[in-house]
């Protein structure tokens, strides 16, 4: 009897325990600035040459490219794109340095990098993060310019 009481009371609760937590996919409750905390929503995404034009045409965005430095020097989207190359051993260390609360437009040459770039940065925690769909390949077929 003892056992069935204890066994009983212990699926209880798990199932209230369990009832209580948040599932691994599931988004937190947002709070309230007068609860003393407020919810940093993630904007992380992949646009279209016309949308990023129009993003990294916005004040205080950080444009990155992750491209090698040569690539960098054969042209790049802005004159200010900040170049962090993909391929550098501490890549991650460097990107961990950034702000998390900046806006960023990332790109590379054709999507690749800056998709594992963009993956990582949602990683951790940046709130905002605006990828390219095609790197710099779609942007120079769409025909809009470069700068050296």
């Amino acid at each position: 009897m003892t056992k069935r009481i204890l066994y009983t009371s212990m699926v209880a609760m798990t199932v209230v325990l369990g009832g209580c937590s948040v599932a691994k996919n599931e988004a937190p409750l947002p709070t309230t600035a007068g609860e003393g905390r407020e919810i940093a929503q993630q904007h992380i995404r992949t646009v279209d040459v016309e949308a990023f034009a129009e993003v990294i045409a916005a004040p205080d965005i950080v444009v990155l490219d992750v491209r090698t430095p040569a690539e960098y020097a054969q042209g790049r989207i802005t004159a200010d794109a900040k170049n962090i190359n993909f391929y550098d051993d501490d890549f991650r260390a460097q990107i961990s340095a950034l702000p998390r609360d900046a806006s960023y437009a990332l790109y590379c040459r054709s999507g690749s990098r800056s998709g594992k770039t963009r993956a990582l940065m949602k990683e951790l925690g940046f709130r905002n993060v605006t990828e390219l769909r095609g790197g710099i390949n779609a942007w120079k077929q769409a025909g809009k310019p470069t700068v050296q």
